[in-house]
């Protein structure tokens, strides 16, 4: 018996997952990013060549409701649609679905309420989440309801395509898995495996920048994170990329991540990107294939630790370069000891950014506003900007802007989360 309110489309069956995921393939990691070995290719087809991909679409709003179902018919799935998370419940309950979509606000019990219900009754079936509305922290809310993935409506349709497609392949990996074994059944993979999985839930987390004049957001700071468990943290995602020899193959991922909502998000005025000494040298940078290439005026590139290049012969050039293209350079952690600062000073560069954190390991609390403003005269002499960053509280924040810092960032300031709904005009 047909679903009240519902509306099924069905798709051309000759259309089968390997093609899907070679388009899919194509999108998140292209032959030029990360060769895909065919062991590795193999075992995801072959998970999901033996998936159902059955979504089922919530959403109240007839209009949106069309919209969407049409989207998700295009991209190869069977649809159905109902209005209500009551009915929604029920046909999960019948077996039916795979994925969920569904809007957050919905007459009578939200989309928050329907995670949290599917998460407790069926929880090898993933749900993503959409809303108009994307206020701070709406993500991480959602993510505590049970949801699998948040996406703002505002956001592109690829990112939709995209928490859909990684839906399906957790909801591939985990099938024939008791719900007390791990979600994703992490057990079965081996390291080649699962770095390509995780990888494909990469994600960028986007922290606020605040320009002390204003207090206005004036940019923010990208971190790299992954859905995947044991590769979440970006220090485990470079180790695994090290490892494999493809750290510039997965920085040229995590900037093409970038440059994906740069080209959706105009009102952004900078963002500051980390480079990491080995993606110092890809030579697609200074390229006009770079994904950030377009948008080099609104890039500033992070040098951190780059102890394993030779300042004058190897990193100086290469920033000559980077600048010379128009993407601003900044020196991270000056105070961390990770390289020896002052020969990084040597290096031309727009902005210093100190982290309190750091500074405060190193420099005995009475003279850490003494040192912040002595920072900032001498780069303010160089005609560069001063960031600071890790600022926790109001005490730190009124001691950077008595140092005569430019910007503050910090969890007082705002978290990394999911990028923010444009702020209205």
């Amino acid at each position: 018996m047909g679903l009240p309110h519902d509306v099924r489309y069905g798709t051309n069956r000759g259309i089968g997952w390997g093609t899907h995921l070679a388009k899919c393939a194509s999108v998140m990691l292209t032959h030029d990013a990360l060769s895909l070995d065919a062991p590795v290719f193999s075992f995801e087809e072959r998970m999901l060549s033996t998936a159902r991909r059955s979504v089922l679409l919530v959403e109240d709003d007839p209009d949106q409701r069309v919209r969407y179902q049409r989207l998700l018919c295009r991209w190869g799935y069977d649809v159905t649609s109902v209005a209500t998370s009551f009915h929604a419940e029920r046909a999960v309950r019948e077996g039916a679905v795979d994925v969920v979509v569904s809007d957050v606000m919905l007459a009578g019990d939200s989309g928050f309420d329907l995670a949290r219900g599917l998460r407790a009754a069926c929880p090898d079936v993933p749900v993503v989440l959409m809303s108009a509305h994307a206020p701070a922290g709406a993500a991480r809310e959602a993510l505590g309801h049970g949801a699998f993935a948040f996406v703002p409506k505002t956001a592109s349709a690829a990112a939709l395509e995209r928490a859909v497609y990684e839906a399906l392949v957790r909801r591939a990996l985990s099938t024939g898995v008791s719900p007390s074994s791990s979600d994703l059944a992490v057990q079965h993979l081996d390291a080649d495996a699962e770095f390509v999985v995780a990888l494909r839930l990469l994600w960028v987390a986007w922290q606020p920048v605040v320009h002390t004049r204003d207090a206005l957001r004036s940019g923010y700071e990208c971190f790299v994170r992954s859905n995947w468990p044991d590769l979440a943290r970006p220090s485990a995602l470079f180790r695994v990329a090290a490892e494999r020899g493809e750290v510039r193959t997965f920085g040229r991922q995590i900037r093409r991540e970038v440059a994906a909502a740069l080209a959706q998000r105009p009102d952004i005025p900078q963002v500051f990107v980390n480079l990491h000494a080995e993606e110092i040298l890809d030579d697609l940078l200074l390229t006009d294939a770079e994904p950030l290439a377009p948008y080099a005026r609104r890039v500033v590139f992070e040098l951190g630790s780059a102890a394993s290049l030779d300042t004058h012969t190897v990193l100086a050039p290469r920033v000559r370069a980077l600048r010379a293209r128009g993407f601003r350079v900044a020196i991270d952690d000056v105070v961390s000891g990770c390289a020896a600062p002052d020969e990084r000073w040597s290096v031309e560069h727009d902005v210093v950014k100190v982290n309190l954190t750091v500074a405060r390991s190193l420099v005995r609390s009475d003279r850490l506003e003494r040192y912040l403003r002595i920072l900032c005269t001498m780069t303010h002499s160089y005609g560069a900007a001063v960031v600071v960053e890790g600022v926790e509280s109001a005490e730190e924040r009124a001691m950077a802007l008595s140092a005569g810092a430019d910007y503050l960032q910090g969890h007082l300031l705002g978290r990394p989360s999911l990028l923010p709904v444009p702020e209205p005009r």
